[in-house]
């Protein structure tokens, strides 16, 4: 289990990963450390993997949802990798959402993570999950982000050539 995961399959880390959040939760375990050293795995590594094959591969609002659950219940599981990916997570899920033309759920995650942050790489990130979209919405995201900071932020100039 501690091997390379480059050529192993959504559905099979998926599995993997089920039976971890069965295990866990049936020997009420919470601590990564924990089911690592239980089960001799890298739960981060696979967590990762999994994270960036479903990303690349989902396309479906079905799939988008099945995922959404899956996550939020492994991250209630494990407050380690709650506090390391949660923000990444909901920004994953979002930009499922638009991609799967949910846009509504989608823009809901990102105006939820700027409810109390102004950081603009998540104004950036939004913008450029509607680029291949709706290139009007990326320009209105784009605007609303140029308005909240000056030419002297470093992701400035990334988003006005979203505008251009």
């Amino acid at each position: 289990m501690r091997s390379d995961f480059a050529n192993v399959r959504k559905e099979n880390l998926e599995y993997v990963l089920k039976e971890v959040l069965r295990l866990a939760k049936s020997n009420n375990i919470n601590n990564i450390e924990k089911m690592n050293d239980s089960l001799k795995i890298d739960l981060n590594s696979i967590w990762k993997k999994f994270m960036h094959i479903s990303y690349e591969s989902i396309q479906t609002l079905a799939q988008v949802n099945k995922y959404e659950s899956f996550m939020f219940d492994f991250l209630s599981q494990f407050n380690e990798l709650h506090n390391q990916y949660a923000n990444e997570i909901l920004m994953d899920i979002a930009d499922l959402y638009i991609r799967a033309n949910e846009t509504k759920k989608g823009n809901h995650y990102y105006e939820y993570l700027l409810r109390d942050s102004d950081d603009t790489t998540i104004i950036i990130r939004w913008a450029k999950a509607y680029c291949q979209k709706d290139m009007d919405m990326a320009r209105e995201i784009a605007k609303k982000g140029l308005s909240k900071m000056d030419s002297s932020n470093p992701n400035y100039n990334i988003l006005l050539e979203i505008l251009i």
